[in-house]
């Protein structure tokens, strides 16, 4: 098993998604936590199973999906960084 890091942005993006739910009210929003910690759980025992990000043409990050959701992520030998998560409608960025 590898190491997993949340970066602070995106630990600061999941937060912000889950509180949108919960302000409506909507039992979604701890379906989507528990969604998401058993994919999280799932790529710290198998992380090459994220498809490699098509934009990034240094072919190191990888994605995952939970729902309507792509969690990005940098994966090396021992570790696995999670650089962000947003709505598959969001364009992410490649610095």
């Amino acid at each position: 098993m590898v190491t997993l890091i949340w970066t602070a942005p995106a630990l600061q993006k999941l937060e912000e998604i889950l509180e949108y739910y919960e302000l409506q009210k909507s039992d979604y929003c701890y379906i989507l936590k528990e969604r998401i910690d058993e994919k999280i759980e799932l790529l710290k025992n198998f992380p090459q199973i994220g498809r490699i990000v098509p934009e990034d043409k240094s072919k190191q990050l990888r994605e995952i999906f939970v729902d309507s959701y792509q969690i990005i992520y940098l994966f090396s030998e021992n570790s696995i960084k999670i650089v962000s998560v947003l709505h598959f409608k969001q364009n992410f960025k490649i610095k």
